[in-house]
C-alpha cells in the first residue's frame, strides 16, 4: 500500500516541479499550470467520499487495484497530451484513482493494526506518500526537465502499474470493514469538533501548497540555483519529509496526537520565516526546506490518528472526509499562490504562507477546546 500511495503521490504533485516547461510547451501561463494541481485537487476532494460510498461493498484490495489502474491511465494520457485541455482530462483521471486509492489504503492500515500500534501503522502506508516526496518528485522534476515533462509523466504511469501487481501479491482480501454510506460521511460533518479538526487538516496543507506550487520559480527569482540546484532542495524537503511522517506516527503513539501537532504547526511557521533567507545563505533555504518537509509532512499521521481515536467506528468515513479536505487544503494553497503571485509577487509567498499556518494555529486551539469538552 505504501508503494501504490508512492506511484499515487509522485502523479498528485510533480506538475509543481515542471511548471515552466509545461506552460512553454502548451504556450499558457504558469498560473494556468498551476491551476492543473488545483483541478486535479477539486476532483479528489468532491469525488472522494462519493466514490467511497458507492464503492463500500466492494472488497478493499479490489478498490486499491482500481485506483492504481486509474491512476496509471491518468498518468499516461497525461505524457501524450497534445494540448492543455488533454492534459486537463488526464489530471481529473488521475485524481480520480488517487481518490480511491489513498483513503482505502489509509483505512485498511488501521483496521488490520493494533490500537496500540494505530498510528505507525498509517505513518507506514503514508510513508509511500512522503516518499514520493522524498525521492519522485525530486527525480521527476530532475527528468522533466533534463528530458522532458512527457516522460516524467510515462514513468509514473509504469509505476502506477506495477503496483497493482505488488497489491495483489501482499495486501489481504476480505478485511471486515464497516459499511460507508453517505449518511456516515454526514455524521462526521455534524460533528462541530470533528468538522473543525478537518478544518485544520486544510488550513495547514493550504499554507504550504501556497509556496510549493510555486517554489521552483520562487527559488530561482532569488538564487542562481539551476535544475540540479532546485532538485536538491526537493529532495532536502522529502527526504526530512520522509522521516518526518515515521516520526510524527511514532511521537503521536508516545506523548499524543494532539501535542505533536501543536509542535509540528509551530515549526512550520519557523521555516517559512527562514526561506526568504535563502537569497544572501543558501544553506540556510536548504535548512528551512528540510524543517519545512520534517513537520510539514509528519503533521499528517498525528491528524489521522487523532481523528481516528476520537470516532473508530466512522474510520472509513473520517479518513475519507480528511483525504477531501488535505486536497481541498490543496486546491486552496494553489489558488491563492496563484492569486499572490499577480497581485503581489513571488516574494509574498512565504509570509501569504505564515499567515494561514498561524490561522491554522487558531482552529487547533478551537477544536483541542472543544475535544476537552467532549471526553469530559
Amino acid at each position: 500500500m505504501a508503494l501504490g500511495n508512492f506511484a499515487v503521490g509522485i502523479g498528485s504533485l510533480v506538475v509543481a516541479g515542471v511548471l515552466q516547461p509545461l506552460a512553454d510547451d502548451f504556450n499558457v501561463s504558469l498560473n494556468a499550470i498551476g491551476q492543473l494541481i488545483t483541478v486535479y485537487a477539486l476532483v479528489y476532494a468532491i469525488s472522494s467520499p462519493l466514490l467511497i460510498a458507492f464503492t463500500g461493498q466492494l472488497d478493499r484490495q479490489c478498490l486499491l487495484i482500481i485506483g492504481l489502474i486509474l491512476a496509471a491511465l491518468g498518468n499516461g494520457l497525461a505524457a501524450i497530451s497534445p494540448t492543455y485541455s488533454i492534459m486537463l482530462i488526464a489530471r481529473i483521471i488521475t485524481a480520480l484513482g488517487a481518490a480511491i486509492f489513498t483513503p482505502v489504503a489509509s483505512t485498511l492500515a488501521a483496521l488490520i493494526s493494533e490500537p496500540s500500534d494505530r498510528g505507525k501503522a498509517i505513518a507506514l502506508v503514508f510513508a509511500g506518500f512522503t516518499a514520493a516526496t522524498a525521492l519522485g518528485i525530486p527525480l521527476g522534476t530532475y527528468v522533466g526537465l533534463t528530458f522532458g515533462w512527457r516522460i516524467t509523466f510515462g514513468l509514473v504511469a509504469f509505476l502506477a502499474g506495477t503496483a497493482v501487481f505488488a497489491i495483489v501479491a501482499q495486501v489481504p482480501t476480505k478485511v471486515e470493514a464497516p459499511p460507508v454510506d453517505l449518511s456516515a460521511f454526514w455524521k462526521v460533518l455534524k460533528n462541530s469538533t470533528l468538522l473543525m479538526i478537518l478544518i485544520v487538516t486544510l488550513i495547514q496543507l493550504a499554507a504550504q501548497l501556497t509556496l510549493f506550487t510555486f517554489i521552483t520559480p520562487y527559488v530561482q527569482s532569488r538564487t542562481d540555483l539551476g535544475t540540479i540546484g532546485v532538485t536538491i532542495l526537493f529532495l532536502t524537503n522529502g527526504v526530512s519529509g520522509f522521516f518526518g511522517n515515521l516520526w510524527g506516527g511514532n511521537l503521536s503513539d508516545r506523548i499524543g496526537a494532539r501535542k505533536t501537532i501543536l509542535i509540528f504547526l509551530l515549526l512550520l511557521i519557523v521555516a517559512f520565516v527562514m526561506m526568504p533567507l535563502i537569497e544572501n545563505w543558501l544553506w540556510v533555504g536548504f535548512l528551512a526546506s528540510g524543517l519545512w518537509g520534517l513537520v510539514g509532512l509528519g503533521f499528517n499521521a498525528p491528524q489521522q490518528t487523532r481523528l481516528v481515536t476520537l470516532a473508530p467506528p466512522l474510520a472509513s468515513a473520517i479518513l475519507g472526509l480528511n483525504a477531501s479536505f488535505l486536497y481541498l487544503g490543496i486546491s486552496l494553497g494553489s489558488t491563492l499562490g496563484g492569486f499572490s503571485v499577480r497581485q503581489l509577487s513571488l516574494d509574498s509567498l512565504p509570509w501569504v504562507a505564515v499567515c494561514l499556518t498561524a490561522a491554522c494555529l487558531l482552529v487547533f486551539a478551537a477544536s483541542y477546546w472543544a475535544e476537552e469538552k467532549l471526553i469530559a
